[in-house]
């Protein structure tokens, strides 16, 4: 939920304008002399302090809104994991792909280019590694390409060897189609042929017949029933160096020795970022308690932190209450305002997402 960060702002003459028009501020007992005089030695000032107490909100912002006990879960259960590929590492390093001055890899692709319409809008790719075949040593530099925007969301140098190099990716992606690909203009690549790959019960060779995939079967995508069912298709990928269209893809079963371990996720960020202003007073009392926790438990020796610290622990409760719900000091309940939010969003029941009686995908390759 990075669309959070920033949205909302604190007072101060170094800070822009908040999106949101809110600000920490808001809430009461939040002074900004306070953000700089907690400060701890890491953190430095005021930037650094506001800095983690975002990072803090937005975790357990996530984490709330899909708990059970104030999350969407007490409506509906969220398939969290629809997928998870490792693609192997079969290659054919006697059947080279020359040089030239293009990328190429294999795409992953929630969707059919130019779809009018998609199976849910709570899907995420998350890429956890990156295996990569070179056949020459030196600098290189892996990239991750939103396929419809033409545009590198993703990049990593490494220095690679001769053989298999892993790269460490362990990212969310947003979007609906990426491209895993690196420069091949120094180095001829090796084939990873993906139309040879057995996955369960689902065939990646045009010769197999494969009963789930709707509309029929195209023996250039790596399958998984691509009908509403939250999974993903890979195929091989290249592109001109430096081309912002689609002028020069070419789309195969070759993957050029890249090979990806990665899941197809559900979650309920695009919710909240397609509607930020309806949780945004919840999220503010987020950062409001994580403040007060930044506070309690400074290492910084001031009246914040001393002689006001029995206040910063009674007004954290009081923003606990007002966030969470429910029963107060004088008896009365709370229902708790993430709680409010979320009973009046309803969801899609046919959204893939929040299907509850199919399995997770789970695909190892065997040949």
């Amino acid at each position: 939920m990075q669309c959070l960060l920033d949205y909302i702002g604190i007072k101060n003459c170094g800070f822009a304008t908040s999106d949101s028009g809110m600000y920490l501020q808001d809430l009461p007992g939040m002074d900004f002399a306070q953000l700089n005089d907690i400060a701890n030695a890491d953190q430095s000032s005021y930037v650094g302090t506001w800095a983690d107490i975002q990072r803090r909100a937005i975790r357990r912002f996530r984490n709330d809104v899909i708990g059970r006990i104030s999350g969407f879960d007490s409506k509906y259960k969220l398939r969290q994991i629809a997928q998870t590929v490792n693609l192997g590492n079969t290659i054919d390093a006697t059947s080279l792909t020359v040089a030239s001055n293009t990328r190429r890899g294999h795409t992953i692709e929630l969707n059919e280019k130019d779809a009018q319409c998609v199976c849910s809008n709570m899907q995420l790719i998350y890429v956890q590694s990156v295996r990569f075949y070179s056949t020459i040593a030196g600098a290189s530099t892996l990239y991750v390409t939103d396929i419809d925007l033409h545009t590198d969301i993703y990049s990593k140098a490494f220095t690679a060897v001769i053989g298999w190099n892993t790269i460490v990716v362990e990212t969310e992606f947003e979007v609906s189609r990426i491209a895993i690909n690196v420069s091949s203009v120094a180095q001829d690549m090796v084939e990873m042929d993906l139309s040879k790959m057995f996955l369960g019960d689902v065939y990646t060779n045009a010769s197999q017949v494969c009963a789930e995939c709707s509309g029929g079967f195209n023996g250039s995508y790596l399958w998984f029933d691509w009908g509403c069912s939250c999974t993903a298709i890979c195929q091989g990928y290249e592109i001109r160096n430096g081309d912002t269209t689609d002028a020069s893809e070419v789309y195969g079963l070759n993957s050029y020795g890249i090979s990806t371990t990665y899941s197809i996720k559900c979650t309920y960020n695009n919710v909240v970022c397609n509607n930020k202003q309806h949780f945004a007073q919840a999220f503010l009392y987020v950062l409001g308690i994580e403040t007060l926790t930044e506070r309690i438990y400074s290492s910084r020796i001031n009246k914040w932190t001393t002689v006001d610290l029995q206040k910063a622990m009674e007004l954290r409760t009081e923003f606990e209450f007002e966030y969470r719900g429910g029963v107060k000091s004088d008896k009365s309940m709370c229902e708790g305002l993430l709680n409010t939010i979320i009973y009046g969003i309803d969801l899609n029941l046919n959204d893939c997402c929040i299907q509850t009686d199919a399995p997770i995908r789970m695909a190892e390759p065997s040949f």
